[in-house]
């Protein structure tokens, strides 16, 4: 059943627009999480973020460019699919540079190696502090503290503790840590 809604912009009422054509306009930057929004059935008007939209489609290219931006951003909230794409994605590009690095090793030609280490090291250190962040970001979008990354800190089977955690149903309305995730960009 296609849901419709009416919105606020720009000081005047438009709309009827389908929750597809809502979605679009959040990724397009056109309303934000604060747009007065209605739709029949609703008792008065609400901020689009205080009622439940059709879920973000996020795929890996947009979760790596939303982690990838954000990494030092420890505030605020990332859907389930986000993070997830993004740690499948800091999951491949480790596995790729210890390839590339195991055959540079291999490599007696290669007069660069200790560049090439340096590198490597430094890129898979970025994607390591933003996937912590990424994962502070969903353990807010559960409405969870961010006190449970200390998980990583014990040996071996620290970091598995902290995996159902970040399996948790996110909140659908506002909570401390913000307002719901709707686009990439927010």
């Amino acid at each position: 059943m296609t849901q419709y809604y009416t919105a606020e912009l720009g000081g005047e009422r438009q709309g009827p627009f389908t929750a597809e054509q809502v979605a679009d306009m959040v990724r397009s930057g056109r309303i934000t999480a604060n747009t007065i929004f209605w739709r029949p059935g609703m008792p008065e008007w609400q901020r689009i973020a205080a009622f439940p939209m059709p879920t973000q489609k996020y795929n890996i290219v947009n979760a790596t460019k939303a982690g990838l931006r954000r990494v030092v951003r420890f505030s605020g909230r990332s859907s389930r699919a986000e993070f997830w794409f993004f740690a499948l994605a800091v999951f491949i590009f480790f596995i790729a540079i210890l390839i590339i690095n195991s055959c540079i090793a291999n490599s007696a030609y290669f007069a660069m190696q200790e560049n090439v280490y340096t590198v490597s090291f430094l890129f898979m250190a970025y994607c390591a502090v933003a996937l912590v962040a990424a994962a502070v970001r969903r353990l807010h979008d559960a409405e969870l503290t961010s006190l449970l990354m200390l998980f990583l800190l014990v040996p071996l089977f620290g970091p598995l503790g902290l995996v159902p955690f970040l399996v948790f149903p996110p909140q659908d309305t506002a909570n401390p840590y913000g307002t719901r995730p709707l686009a990439p960009d927010e």
